[in-house]
């Protein structure tokens, strides 16, 4: 049973224009999220449910080389496979149905596309194109609509009602990580600064991150331990600590960057990656875990599961008899706000099946698939969490 610190503080924000938000007492949450040395054994049916896997359908027009990040809009599944530049559409059952735009450099085209998102109250897809720094909206059908342009690089976003977020990933004059803006591109308020020397400007593609869970904005720094949630106009409500015990990087020591690729070297640090998601009762992240094994460092990537009303973070350890959790990816996505969306590679998936003599008709089909073939998209793997 992990152990959790609540503390409520009533934090007092100062600001010297409108941009960086008003003075305001605005009481903060912070919860730290434990790793414990103590396992509960539990079997996969104990805390998950609505569990459903969906094969994606594989041919010459849809095989993704890597999944970004996963939508859902009018029981759709909307997939960037940022790689490639192309931004799938299949239906509820993993059928394929079209891509949404086309790679060139003409108006309605992209050229590198690093992030998407649903705008459910324009009923339209949000491309993220870092070369011509704009947003790019089309139809859920593929049809370009117009192209909007952005006052600074992103490399992230999200859209939550008529405000937008952008991630800048270290790529701002004003030194700060994080800005909310309207749709007119009329900056709200400022966040995250940080240093103005000191900081190698480079893009971490792994790590930091900004979503959100249809009611607040979710955002992490990278390579920060916290998960920060906020309000609509970026007022910070929730802080979620994730304590990694003696491979965690300290706060003070996330700009340090020859540090920490230094620390990665030598296995010394477990962090926070970038596919997080957070419901009302329940955090769903991935990270990185360096352990020692055979004379040699061994990275994995691994997922952890936050139960908030039972405060404890359960990870793959356990669930001894469910392995299958060894497998899963970090969540790419939420439907519903409430059920989790993970990938299992296909690959991955028959080496498991076949070493646990998994035949059982809900793994029948994809597995006679997946020996036939070398090359198959992923499978969706859907759940939440009681």
């Amino acid at each position: 049973m992990k152990i959790v610190i609540q503390l409520i503080l009533v934090t007092l924000l100062f600001s010297c224009n409108h941009q960086y938000g008003n003075t305001v007492n605005q009481a903060i949450t912070h919860e730290k999220i434990e790793f414990s040395s103590k396992l509960t054994p539990y079997k996969l049916h104990d805390v998950f449910q609505n569990i459903k896997s969906i094969p994606l359908e594989t041919n010459e027009k849809s095989f993704i080389t890597s999944i970004e990040k996963i939508r859902v809009f009018n029981e759709e599944f909307y997939i960037l496979d940022a790689i490639t530049n192309n931004l799938y559409v299949f239906n509820k059952n993993g059928k394929f149905m079209h891509k949404i735009g086309s790679i060139g450099s003409g108006p309605n085209e992209f050229q590198n596309i690093v992030d998407f998102e649903i705008d459910y109250l324009e009923n339209s897809v949000v491309a993220l194109d870092i070369d011509k720094r704009a947003l790019l909206y089309f139809k859920p059908d593929g049809e370009y609509i117009t192209t909007v342009s952005l006052p600074f690089q992103a490399y992230r976003f999200s859209i939550l009602n008529n405000h937008i977020a952008l991630y800048t990933g270290y790529y701002n004059d004003d030194f700060v990580n994080l800005v909310i803006v309207d749709k007119n591109m009329n900056i709200i308020k400022k966040l995250f600064p940080y240093p103005q020397e000191g900081v190698d400007l480079m893009k971490f593609s792994f790590t930091g991150h900004i979503t959100n869970n249809g009611e607040q904005f979710i955002y992490s720094d990278a390579l920060s331990s916290n998960i920060h949630k906020l309000d609509i106009d970026g007022v910070e409500t929730n802080n979620y600590e994730i304590n990694f015990v003696s491979n965690t990087l300290l706060e003070n020591d996330i700009y340090k960057h020859d540090d920490f690729f230094e620390k990665i070297k030598r296995g010394q640090l477990n962090y926070l990656r970038k596919d997080f998601e957070v419901t009302s009762n329940n955090i769903v992240f991935e990270y990185n875990e360096a352990t020692f094994g055979q004379n040699k460092i061994v990275k994995k990537l691994r997922t952890g599961f936050y139960l908030k009303k039972e405060n404890e973070l359960l990870t793959y350890k356990n669930f001894p008899t469910s392995t299958v959790l060894e497998l899963i990816s970090g969540p790419k996505g939420l439907i519903n706000q409430t059920d989790f969306i993970s990938i299992i590679e296909h690959d991955k998936f028959k080496n498991y099946i076949e070493r646990q003599g998994i035949l059982d008709e809900e793994y029948l089909q994809y597995y006679s698939q997946s020996k036939s073939s070398e090359e198959l998209n992923p499978i969706l793997f859907i759940y939440s969490l009681k």
